[in-house]
């Protein structure tokens, strides 16, 4: 576990000074808005927080302690944030409060990721005779680093692309309307929770036929759950757009495509 986080520290600091550093030529060649230079690098700055509270989660699962995803990235991380980022938005500083509550609650996850494991697994924090095995950890993990940028990326591209080629008013309402169609996968990340331990054992224990079948049952009553909230973005788009203010109706249909694709 101290190698996976040590490996973690290093990788997101790594990426904290790539950031950093290509800001500037983000900024200005793909947003074509300077002022984004340090609203960019001060992203940067909270990234390693923010990387380490996501990462630290997953070691609840090795204990099957679920609920530790559920306590800290579901519920404690998006209060914390948008507490912070309301009070800093009603004194005035808008986006600035929401940089403020993405570096904020980086560091409050982190502090209480920390704070489990050491009820989970309070011997990690203790010095005792440890093999250390960080080439195999990479080797592991490498691949699985590639699937979930490629994943990220996947998500990312559309506003990308129209950072490049359209204008930040637009860049906006794309990025409304698929924070909207988010709320689809609420149900289903409640049901990847659970799942993602049950399935895990299932399979080491070789246990095939019970893995298909809790795999179909899960597909099942996720992509059902989905049904609903879908329906209510189609229905109530507008309203739904409304949220993020009257000038974001304009993308109403966008909202509509994403959540049926």
């Amino acid at each position: 576990i101290l190698s996976y986080l040590f490996i973690c520290f290093l990788i997101s600091v790594a990426l904290s000074i790539l950031f950093f550093t290509v800001a500037r030529p983000v900024s200005l060649n793909i947003f074509h808005d300077p002022g984004l230079i340090w609203v960019l690098r001060l992203f940067s700055v909270g990234l390693p927080f923010y990387i380490l509270s996501l990462i630290i989660i997953p070691i609840g699962y090795a204990f099957k302690k679920v609920e530790f995803k559920v306590i800290i990235q579901e519920f404690l991380l998006p209060v914390m944030n948008i507490a912070v980022v309301g009070i800093i938005f009603i004194l005035g500083y808008r986006l600035y409060g929401a940089v403020a509550g993405f570096i904020i609650s980086g560091i409050f996850g982190l502090f209480l990721g920390v704070y489990f494991i050491r009820k989970i697994y309070p011997e990690i924090f203790t010095r005792s005779e440890c093999i250390y095995e960080p080439m195999k950890l990479l080797g592991y993990s490498t691949p699985i680093v590639g699937i979930i940028f490629c994943y990220y990326l996947l998500f990312q591209l559309g506003i990308m692309f129209l950072g490049a080629y359209r204008s930040a008013y637009e860049v906006g309402i794309y990025s409304a309307a698929s924070n909207i169609a988010m709320f689809m996968l609420v149900f289903t990340g409640t049901l990847e929770t659970g799942f993602t331990p049950v399935i895990a054992q299932l399979h080491h224990a070789d246990r095939r036929e019970d893995l298909i079948k809790i795999f179909n049952c899960v597909t099942f009553w996720g992509v059902s759950f989905a049904l609903l909230p879908c329906m209510g973005i189609i229905i109530f788009n507008k309203e739904a757009m409304a949220l993020f203010g009257n000038d974001f109706t304009a993308g109403s249909s966008v909202s509509i495509v994403i959540a049926l694709s």
